[in-house]
């Protein structure tokens, strides 16, 4: 079985100038698409992408309350009418958020470096590339595989 983007199918139909639209019709194309160009297996994500997509999604989500707390502290600081206690209690939040985002990067690095431990050395080599991004990259990539590569 394999997952191809409806566009690439329908493209390919205007190739054979067909115009009709029905259920047979379309599954006949659908079928001749998938002799004719021989489409990749579709394969499901392993445990270990799928969790570290997950944590991407944490992370991204640290992110944003992490940037909203930043905004909230800016706001109460330019403000006469501040209370401290908030402050206070906004700051400990935000280093919290802080500190668990790192215990989720570094989870999602060790997760990383277990399934390609020599992409991530040779990506890491390159200036200005951290863990963090070759972390990043393994989760959005479309062929990411449960597999060690190199």
């Amino acid at each position: 079985m394999s997952v191809v983007n409806p566009l690439r199918i329908k493209a390919h139909l205007r190739t054979d100038l067909r115009r009709n639209k029905s259920d047979r019709a379309d599954a006949f194309a659908i079928a001749k698409f998938g002799g004719e160009k021989n489409p990749d297996r579709w394969e499901p994500l392993g445990p270990v992408v799928a969790e570290l997509q997950q944590l991407r999604a944490l992370d991204d989500a640290l992110v944003k309350q992490i940037s909203s707390y930043t905004n909230r502290l800016h706001a109460m600081k330019h403000s006469e009418l501040a209370s401290e206690f908030a402050m206070d209690s906004s700051r400990r939040l935000k280093r919290y958020l802080e500190i668990e985002q790192g215990v989720v990067r570094a989870q999602m690095a060790a997760l990383a470096k277990s399934i390609c431990p020599r992409e991530m050395e040779i990506m890491e080599s390159v200036p200005g590339i951290g863990t963090h991004t070759v972390t990043l990259r393994r989760t959005t990539s479309p062929h990411t595989r449960d597999q060690v590569v190199g």
